[in-house]
């Protein structure tokens, strides 16, 4: 596979995520400190509250059986919209 088609796969499942400035500026200093990346040190941070909530790791799943939010049409916990009167940009 080449350069392009690795990058484009890698994305496949991001979504933008908006910090105020102070979170960039400390995950800055933590992916320095730690010589990762800045997307890296968001993942294990993701990762750690979800292991915390008891969700991390996902269940393993059969070899052809899909993730809910890949194929049959329900939307991933992430995707719920914000509840009511609260702000998309919180």
């Amino acid at each position: 596979m080449d350069r392009i088609n690795r990058s484009h796969d890698r994305h496949l499942s991001s979504f933008m995520v908006r910090l105020p400035e102070i979170y960039r500026t400390q995950l800055r200093i933590l992916a320095t400190r730690h010589q990762k990346s800045m997307t890296e040190e968001v993942r294990l941070a993701v990762e750690a509250h979800l292991a915390r909530e008891q969700l991390w790791p996902p269940p393993k799943r059969s070899s052809g059986e899909s993730s809910p939010d890949e194929s049959s049409g329900e939307e991933s916990p992430v995707d719920d919209p914000p509840a009511e009167g609260a702000s998309a940009a919180e």
